[in-house]
């Protein structure tokens, strides 16, 4: 999909009417729909269905974390347990961590629908299960059929652009979200501010905080690009009401990409830099695991995989080593992968026996084809190749062209002619200060000083 085609489908969705009692869902609709087909052409994640485990799981997690309820803290901070990463003895979020790092009257409410929460850590948590619960059961006492108004050309559309589509479920969640933490906000506890990883999947929670003046300000986790989704809607009007009020982003580029994009007002984004980035090059310490994985004969390549591309680099991997034996390779997928075994001098690495920063750490060249880690590895100052294959365009060559650091091959015979022949790039100083502001700590406290400034 180019941007094109985005702002063809905000515009026929923005002809049709979608709305729960006086609520315009559009924005919400637009999101479900683009999902749906992202996944139809296997670009980007699909949605979760929950299952037995993931079930027992959040029941366990609210019950074990349930006496943070009473904890009436004047920050909350929404993410996900996944973002745990352990510094020396403690786990902290690689993205949400600075906020509890700068006050103390922080609580965090994590999703655990990928993994469980993570211990030891500093940081108050509650499970996101508890909210999850909370909203399924207000969804059934709540949600009316007879108040969703969904045009009846939305049939025809979706048909058009090849997808299924079950409104149903998606706006009994948003109407459970919404009375769910109406009523927390109102009878238990209400934040004074909330931060938020993901924002996108928190509509109802959004437009209950709006409601209450409650602002929100969104942690960038990831790749900010003109064709990134979450970003790139023209629905200015019927977005503001889920959407945060304010982004830190990591770097110039980023803020430049969202003002662009109007996602938010040109004032309410704010360059604070990686905290996790900087946390991990300061503070990792690779572990006994990793440690027994390296080489010190061959060169240690990092593979670092998304969901969608796993399997292509495993392919890439027992193809290098087919025709070299100069590579020692480390794939470290995003989610446990069951289904791939390693081999000799290709490991599988084992994601709950270490993490990204341990392995920037141990890297000599790294390789990737959409990660955020091609960018994360120039911080970490480690040279990065970029799969593109022939007839492929890369994410990276489109969204960053101005980085002039990065390595692009087509397959393991050019990979293997760059580094014999050591004609591949070294990270420049100038593309890490154009994607990763220095100072994390100092501009991440003069935006708060900005933010309070505005609300007063």
């Amino acid at each position: 999909m180019n941007i094109e085609d985005y702002h063809k489908i905000d515009n026929s969705l923005d002809q049709f009417e979608f709305k729960y009692k006086d609520i315009d869902v559009t924005y919400i609709v637009r999101n479900y729909v683009i999902s749906l087909i992202r996944t139809n052409n296997n670009v980007g994640n699909p949605l979760i269905k929950l299952n037995s485990a993931i079930l027992w799981r959040f029941l366990k997690t609210a019950l074990m974390t349930f006496p943070s309820v009473f904890k009436k803290r004047s920050v909350w901070v929404f993410s996900n347990a996944e973002r745990r990463k352990k510094f020396e003895r403690y786990y902290y979020d690689r993205v949400a961590s600075i906020v509890s790092e700068q006050n103390n009257d922080v609580l965090f409410i994590e999703n655990p629908v990928i993994q469980n929460h993570k211990h030891p850590s500093k940081d108050t948590i509650l499970s996101d299960a508890f909210f999850f619960i909370g909203s399924y059961l207000f969804s059934i006492l709540k949600f009316k059929r007879k108040h969703l108004v969904i045009d009846p050309r939305f049939t025809d559309f979706a048909q058009e652009q090849g997808i299924k589509v079950n409104l149903i479920p998606l706006m009994k969640r948003f109407v459970g979200q919404y009375f769910f933490m109406h009523f927390f906000l109102r009878f238990i506890s209400r934040p004074k501010m909330v931060y938020s990883v993901f924002p996108s999947g928190y509509y109802g929670y959004n437009y209950a905080f709006k409601q209450r003046r409650i602002p929100i300000i969104e942690l960038q986790h990831g790749i900010i690009y003109p064709l990134h989704p979450s970003y790139n809607t023209i629905l200015f009007e019927k977005s503001k009401k889920f959407k945060p009020d304010f982004v830190f982003t990591y770097g110039d580029k980023d803020k430049e990409c969202l003002d662009s994009l109007n996602y938010v007002n040109k004032d309410n984004s704010f360059v604070v830099g990686s905290y996790g980035l900087w946390k991990g090059k300061n503070y990792t310490v690779i572990g006994d695991y990793l440690k027994s994985k390296l080489s010190i004969n061959k060169k240690n390549v990092v593979i670092i995989a998304t969901t969608n591309d796993i399997d292509e680099l495993y392919q890439f991997s027992l193809k290098l080593i087919s025709i070299s034996n100069e590579f020692n390779l480390l794939l470290l997928p995003r989610h446990e992968c069951k289904h791939l075994e390693s081999r000799e001098n290709v490991t599988i690495l084992d994601i709950y026996k270490t993490n990204v920063f341990e392995v920037y750490k141990a890297a000599d060249l790294l390789v990737s084809k959409s990660s955020t880690g091609a960018l994360e590895a120039l911080f970490m100052g480690i040279p990065c190749f970029l799969l593109e294959k022939e007839n492929e365009t890369s994410i990276f060559r489109q969204n960053y062209s101005f980085i002039k650091s990065f390595n692009f091959f087509q397959d393991e015979v050019q990979f293997v002619q760059a580094v014999k022949t050591e004609e591949y790039l070294l990270p420049l100083e100038e593309d890490v200060n154009q994607i990763y502001a220095a100072h994390v700590f100092e501009n991440y406290d003069k935006a708060l000083i900005k933010i309070s400034n505005n609300e007063h």
